[in-house]
């Protein structure tokens, strides 16, 4: 039986921010799987933990998996969470649950991550990650 083995690791892949005196900064602290492999047309639950790092509270917090181009796809119909607000220091958790496609193989598949937030009523910001499930 073809067992993928999942193993998460975050990386920053397009764009960086420097954060400056008094601006959000969101950044992607944690990300894991349960369970930790998953056969073909089984379901996983991925969990992303962001944090606000920045000076400022941030508003319209949105995190949205982009499964275009991976073998996965949402359980529950649903690849976005609406975060709402995050103060300075808070700390959110998602988890979203996905299924393995019934002809998935054994691999490494990276999933683009969305952060997208607003930190002043004029200023709208997205941060693109990528988890690799390995």
């Amino acid at each position: 039986m073809n067992k993928i083995i999942l193993m998460l690791m975050i990386m920053l892949v397009s764009i960086n921010f420097v954060s400056a005196a008094n601006d959000a900064n969101i950044e992607i602290s944690r990300a894991y799987s349960s369970p930790s492999s998953v056969e073909p047309g089984k379901d996983v639950s991925l969990t992303i933990e962001i944090e606000n790092i920045g000076d400022a509270d941030s508003e319209d917090v949105f995190i949205e998996l982009i499964l275009d181009n991976v073998p996965f796809a949402p359980s529950n119909g649903a690849s976005t969470r609406n975060v709402g607000d995050l103060d300075e220091d808070d700390e959110y958790s998602a988890t979203f649950s996905l299924v393995a496609n019934n002809d998935v193989e054994s691999g490494t598949y990276k999933i683009p991550v969305e952060v997208t937030y607003k930190y002043d009523k004029d200023i709208t910001l997205k941060s693109k990650h990528k988890i690799i499930r390995e």
